[in-house]
């Protein structure tokens, strides 16, 4: 550190401004050492970093962002939401839409209906070959007592010391025909109380195993409660799309005089409305207490992150919604949803097509949320709604019309066909 830093540590101190520490080109141990003298600024938390490879970045960021005020933060997630859309392995929304559009011409074209083709298809699971699991939390929290009682084996160091896993390891289990990949991680801690350069690679570990998996395990600690950290560990899981098991530990260490399973489930609703589609399941990881009971909850919440509707159904859930409730009017303009598709799983996500996507009030759109949520089920997972326009309404009208005379002279055609060959 030279005395030029000193001095506009200094100045930045003296100007009351958000201030982000950054020790760059740490690629090399040697260097993460030494950025620890970059303390002595007085600017708080040092995030080590290599601009060049891209490591600490998406720590560092993630600092920034949570030290925007909250109507910013709010802000730049919508914004992100209406430009990117869905996003991850998925199809794309276009052909989705199109495939919905020409299901429900099929539906409303009746002469073209076999008595066959008005039964309901089956909503289709889509589960990969291995799904992923991250056992996230406060470190102590007993994330690495629970991967032993379900592996039978004592794979990862358990201590009374908080974060003595210090990195994320992978492990297999299959439970019920399926097969899952495992993650234990380091807990995520207080960026702020993190000097020592093991804890800063364990917060690292805890949000790459975020980043890699398709279901959270969320460990709550009941001998502490809901706590600050915990709120910022369940609100990384659900911005990330992540299904989410809230897992109350340490059931067994409970007083008499404090909250019961109810009441301290309340709480965690209360403080985590975000997470109201989470199971909430309290165990002992140490003893073994209803660890097994949750593999069901995992199975059944996998495969809920993992069906795709059928559109034809997801239509009709979607005009039972408007017929209770219609869209809002925009700019005096009625806000008119034609269709919808989902476009992806893990998380479930649809795209509607509507006239006017920015009329669509978030009120609205958490309306529809719930009632699909509501027909659906999607237990234990997010749910995303997406708004895209989609020509005008003449337009589709005579889209529609056209595609019904097509089929219409095709029908007429086979008639006469089967006449001849008699």
């Amino acid at each position: 550190m030279l005395p030029a830093d000193m001095e506009v540590a200094t100045w930045l101190r003296q100007s009351n401004k958000i201030v982000v520490l950054a020790a760059n080109k740490t690629e090399a141990q040697k260097n993460q050492d030494n950025a620890v003298e970059f303390y002595e600024m007085g600017l708080g938390e040092v995030f080590t970093i290599s601009s060049a490879h891209g490591q600490g970045v998406g720590v560092m960021m993630d600092h920034v962002f949570s030290s925007l005020p909250d109507e910013l933060q709010e802000n730049a997630r919508q914004a992100l939401i209406e430009s990117e859309g869905p996003s991850g392995q998925g199809w794309g929304h276009e052909e989705a839409l199109d495939e919905a559009q020409a299901q429900m011409e099929a539906e409303e074209d009746e002469e073209s209906d076999t008595p066959a083709e008005h039964s309901p298809k089956p909503a289709q699971v889509m589960l990969p070959d291995v799904v992923r699991l991250a056992v996230v939390g406060k470190p102590n929290a007993g994330k690495s007592s629970l991967i032993n009682k379900l592996l039978g084996e004592d794979r990862h160091l358990v201590s009374e010391v908080a974060g003595t896993t210090m990195d994320a390891v992978d492990s297999f289990f299959d439970y019920g025909g399926t097969n899952y990949r495992i993650i234990d991680t380091a807990g995520i801690r207080r960026k702020r109380s993190i000097y020592q350069q093991m804890e800063k690679y364990a917060v690292v570990s805890a949000l790459k195993a975020l980043d890699r998996c398709d279901i959270a395990l969320m460990m709550i600690d009941a001998t502490e409660g809901v706590t600050e950290q915990d709120l910022k560990v369940a609100a990384f899981a659900h911005d990330k799309g992540r299904a989410v098991l809230i897992l109350v530990n340490k059931w067994d260490l409970r007083k008499e005089n404090e909250l019961n399973a109810k009441e301290f489930e309340q709480t965690i609703r209360d403080k985590m409305s975000f997470l109201s589609y989470a199971p909430i399941r309290f165990i002992s990881a140490k003893t073994g207490s209803r660890v097994f009971d949750i593999l069901d909850t995992v199975n059944r919440v996998a495969t809920q992150a993992f069906t795709r509707v059928p559109t034809g159904q997801l239509n009709k859930a979607l005009a039972h919604a408007f017929a209770a409730h219609q869209p809002p009017v925009y700019k005096g303009r009625r806000v008119k949803i034609y269709y919808g598709a989902q476009v992806r799983v893990s998380p479930p996500t649809f795209v509607l097509a509507t006239n006017v996507p920015e009329g669509v009030h978030f009120s609205y759109r958490r309306y529809l949320n719930n009632k699909v949520r509501e027909a659906f089920g999607f237990e234990g997972t997010p749910i995303r709604l997406f708004f895209r326009q989609r020509g005008s309404e003449a337009g589709l009208q005579k889209n529609i019309e056209a595609r019904k005379r097509t089929k219409a002279l095709s029908r007429n055609n086979k008639g006469k066909g089967k006449k001849r060959s008699r």
